[in-house]
């Protein structure tokens, strides 16, 4: 049965995820990018909810500039979710895994050509599994790429422990932009559509959804760094369709 996966919070001092409770973290390190905790949330099967949310269209304006210079201490928690919080891989009509796994990544306009994609899921504690830094996850219980449906989730870091990540220059991106991924030998061509700025407690479940239109969506953290929190406050994220 699919599954309807709302209530999404993506911290953003590295890069940070709740998928029905499960919970990412990722270390700490000189950087202020580098440390991310994730609040739990309770997963939503049925219920039909009404969010209200505040998004930005973003340009090379909002996160450009020196990071804050700010000391951080390692930012730690485990959520162990229910049994039937656990995802299963997205399937379509047939019971066919929806499209194919995603293995490298091209944005010619910030400069990030053949960055390798890693599966990521769940440890056993219940915790994402996050990529390095030179490297992009692709959360493996979405949609995969080239399936004629659903969203294929990509995330990475900007930063993590002083070395810039894959999606360093992600807010850079603009509308029209040409985003490559490539799947076995192939290279399929995305077309930027939409470049905006959320709050990390707001991002919209349909970014996940698993049906509808065939879309990619690049996720990494932005906006104003908030020294309290030791994080930033907002998500940049980047949806693409197919040429």
């Amino acid at each position: 049965m699919r599954r309807t996966l709302t209530g999404f919070a993506f911290f953003a001092a590295g890069l940070g995820i709740a998928f029905g409770g499960a919970q990412l973290v990722a270390g700490s390190g000189g950087d202020p990018l580098s440390a991310a905790v994730v609040t739990p949330v309770s997963p939503v099967v049925t219920t039909t909810t009404t969010t209200t949310t505040t998004v930005a269209p973003i340009g090379r304006e909002v996160t450009d500039g020196v990071s804050p210079e700010v000391t951080l201490s390692p930012l730690a928690g485990t959520v162990k979710p229910l049994e039937s919080a656990f995802p299963e891989v997205a399937l379509d009509g047939f019971g066919e895994p929806i499209g194919f796994q995603p293995l490298r990544l091209s944005l010619p306009s910030i400069d990030v050509e053949g960055a390798n994609i890693n599966s990521v899921g769940l440890e056993e504690n219940g915790e994402l599994e996050i990529p390095s830094t030179v490297d992009v996850g692709w959360y493996r219980f979405g949609a995969g790429v080239d399936g004629g449906e659903g969203s294929t989730v990509l995330t990475a870091h900007i930063a993590y422990n002083g070395i810039d990540g894959v999606f360093r220059r992600l807010n850079e991106i603009e509308v029209g932009d040409s985003a490559f991924v490539d799947v076995e030998g192939e290279a399929i061509e995305y077309r930027v559509t939409n470049v905006r700025l959320y709050d990390k407690e707001a991002l919209p479940a349909d970014l996940f959804r698993e049906d509808g239109d065939e879309q990619i969506v690049l996720i990494t953290c932005g906006g104003q760094f908030n020294p309290e929190l030791r994080s930033y406050e907002s998500n940049v994220v980047v949806t693409a369709v197919p040429v």
